[in-house]
């Protein structure tokens, strides 16, 4: 064999191993990560079925939390120091949070309804302390800097919020909401920034996440569908949103459903049509539930999404045959869990469709939240820089839990400096999160990385008419976490993977991106340029 034949085989059966090594190691981590996340949330229902007696007087999600957040802290102690343990870490705190939001249990560890302290505001500070004293993601040779934009939208958000609650009405009650709904998710943020390799790290995560939500849905589907656990007379009233998805869980759930939509693209694609079935039954059943529940925003939002991922596997499968399989498949799947849950349900299957229809003749100045965003206007008008402090919509208007609204709840809590942050960090993101940014990543994460996009968008369109994140019902701080989790991506794959030939110093290449990674190439730029941009080095 020539010097030069053996060379190619050696250069070519490196990246190889190295691919194969990462893929398993991938495939691993994901696995360690859903299985213990889902043995922990097992544990604690179990848990609270078996102190239903002697515990009785604390809510199901109460008797939950108190085994399953000294477990999580333990667990995020141990694993939150190793670099390729701390996304389990991370993925233990967001499936907890699905859990936590239940916002019709009423105990709190400090405090009262408004201004307390929470079970996942405790379980958050382990997971900061180790994601900002452990050591950082490795360096990337050709990696990029994070511009100022984010950065300085991202410190716009904190000191926004600080001022307004120093001028706030209630100042306990401000501080309260600031470090729930403000601080501690954005000490989240960037400590998952700065200790997440990549995609591949932040998916453990966002499993962590579709775990707590998948066990929530099926609670609900158990109770909505089979029929136990009524609690309520009035079934087929308004009542009928509080025995399934509730507004707070359904946001989550929006952003979850898009993601799991493109990942049945990427399934269907590499020959698992029964995986990609299994996500798209998924969220036929996400579909299922929020049109029983009557909500009618997420109602919108989920048809949305399956008209734009039907779109967009429509239109692959004129090229794909395996995508219009998934398409007839998934669609067989879907129908029959409708099916099946209308005929078993006892709600009022037309209870969205009737509160569509009941507030036609009225028009919009017919809705009740008309009236809620008319006040709320008036009274931020009061001080409209910096409003009039977080969840102070509560203390001045006592007869309503939320402002409903995500855009004039911003205004109202932060005022027109927050909300001004607020836009360029979401502005920023959505610019940057064009194909110029993700085309380096494998075809399963682009499409991963696109379903993230969807269900964001989707999400935060639903947020605007529909509720706030930075005030409401004080454990619904669930929305505060999912609405920057799109941003954490994006910030992760700008930075890691965004620059050409972009490879890892400690694992080598492709170590993080499989495949998907292009080599090194003659002339490629170790930055893209250092000027205007920001940097959490390890």
């Amino acid at each position: 064999m020539a010097p030069s034949d053996l060379h190619g085989v050696i250069s070519t059966a490196g990246p190889r191993k190295v691919r194969q090594t990462s893929a398993r190691h991938r495939q691993a981590s994901w696995l360690c990560g859903v299985t213990l996340v889902g043995s922990l949330l097992c544990v604690g229902v179990i848990f609270a079925y078996v102190t239903a007696g002697r515990l009785g007087a604390y809510g199901f999600s109460t008797r939950a939390s108190f085994l399953y957040l000294p477990l999580a802290m333990l667990l995020t102690f141990l694993l939150g120091w190793g670099q390729r343990t701390f996304p389990i870490a991370a993925a233990l705190f967001f499936a907890y949070l699905g859990v936590n939001q239940t916002a019709s249990d009423g105990f709190f560890l400090v405090g009262e309804e408004h201004a307390a302290l929470t079970f996942d505001m405790v379980l958050a500070v382990p997971l900061i302390l180790t994601a900002f004293l452990g050591r950082g993601a490795p360096r990337r040779v050709a990696q990029r800097a994070l511009p100022n934009l984010p950065c300085l939208a991202w410190g716009g958000i904190l000191v926004g919020g600080i001022l307004s609650t120093a001028v706030a009405v209630d100042p306990g009650v401000a501080t309260a909401t600031l470090v729930s709904r403000i601080v501690l998710p954005a000490l989240v943020m960037w400590g998952l920034y700065r200790r997440l390799g990549g995609i591949d790290d932040f998916r453990v995560v966002w499993f962590g996440l579709f775990v707590g939500v998948f066990s929530i849905t099926l609670f609900d589907f158990r109770r909505m569908v089979l029929g136990a656990g009524y609690a309520l007379g009035q079934e087929d009233h308004i009542s009928q949103r509080w025995l399934g998805v509730t507004g707070s869980f359904s946001i989550p759930l929006l952003f979850v459903t898009g993601t799991a939509l493109w990942v049945a693209s990427a399934k269907a694609e590499a020959n698992s049509v029964g995986k990609a079935v299994f996500w798209v039954s998924f969220a036929g059943l996400a579909g299922v539930l929020v049109w029983l529940s009557g909500g009618r925003a997420p109602t919108m939002g989920i048809a949305l999404l399956a008209l734009w991922w039907l779109y967009t596997a429509l239109a692959g499968s004129l090229v794909r045959m395996r995508l219009l399989l998934l398409v007839l498949f998934g669609s067989a799947a879907v129908a029959g869990i409708i099916v099946f849950s209308v005929s078993q349900t006892t709600q009022n299957v037309n209870l969205v469709l009737e509160r569509f229809l009941l507030n036609i003749p009225q028009g919009i100045e017919g809705e009740s939240r008309w009236m809620i965003w008319t006040q709320a206007i008036l009274q931020w008008k009061e001080s409209p820089l910096l409003g009039l402090g977080p969840n102070n919509w509560v203390v001045l208007n006592p007869y309503y839990e939320s402002v409903h609204s995500s855009v004039i709840g911003l205004l109202y809590d932060i005022g027109l400096a927050g909300l001004v942050s607020y836009g360029l960090l979401f502005f920023w993101t959505l610019a940057a999160s064009r194909k110029a940014t993700y085309h380096n990543l494998a075809r399963e994460e682009q499409r991963f990385f696109l379903g993230c996009r969807a269900g964001w968008v989707v999400m935060m369109v639903t947020l605007a008419p529909y509720l706030s994140f930075t005030s409401g019902q004080f454990k619904n701080s669930i929305f505060a976490y999912v609405v920057f989790m799109f941003p954490l991506l994006v910030m992760l794959v700008y930075t890691r993977h965004g620059a050409p030939g972009a490879v890892d110093d400690v694992h080598g290449p492709a170590a993080q991106g499989g495949a998907g990674y292009a080599g090194r190439r003659a002339g490629d730029r170790a930055g893209g340029g250092r000027r205007g941009t920001c940097s959490l080095s390890g």
